[in-house]
């Protein structure tokens, strides 16, 4: 895990106690579990962020306010649990995961679109809305059904806005 991201991480859980949040983090059980399980397709360095930053559970939006004041996403970051239904059980995940798509969080407002880190592209690795109506087909998904929300997640991290 680089410094960026890992300072990102701290700062956002910072916020959102201050909003009156707190998070958790993976177990050594969970973590290993989930790497089993996701037959190593879940980096290392991503497990051992969330081993050692509680960011499981926060709640932030992301995003530049229109003019109401609303954000265009809104975040509930996913532990052990939620990374296992969107990346390992449900479509989208099923089949992108594959492809080098893993499960961050989940749509809070009910939407049904989860988010994702991307694969790595010129060193940093995007984050994406991805919609689950587009189909079960990773082709499909990956041609019409992703959203870029943030440039890396060391970007949407340092960006998250907490409400208290």
């Amino acid at each position: 895990m680089n410094d960026s991201l890992r300072d990102a991480a701290h700062a956002l859980v910072a916020r959102a106690k201050q909003a009156g949040q707190s998070g958790s983090t993976l177990t050594d059980a969970e973590a290993l579990t989930l790497q089993e399980d996701a037959q190593g397709a879940l980096p290392q360095w991503y497990l051992e962020l969330l081993l050692k930053v509680p960011l499981a559970g926060l709640e932030f939006e992301y995003g530049e306010a229109d003019e109401d004041g609303d954000r265009p996403h809104a975040l509930l970051w996913n532990g052990a649990t939620g990374i296992r239904s969107e990346s390992l059980e449900c479509y989208p995940g099923l089949a992108i995961l594959e492809r080098g798509y893993f499960n961050c969080a989940s749509d809070p407002t009910g939407g049904g679109d989860p988010y994702f880190v991307g694969p790595e592209v010129d060193g940093v690795r995007p984050v994406y809305q991805v919609y689950h109506d587009v189909g079960d087909q990773a082709d499909d998904i990956l041609a019409d059904g992703l959203k870029l929300v943030a440039p890396s997640l060391a970007v949407l991290l340092d960006g998250g806005i907490c409400d208290e």
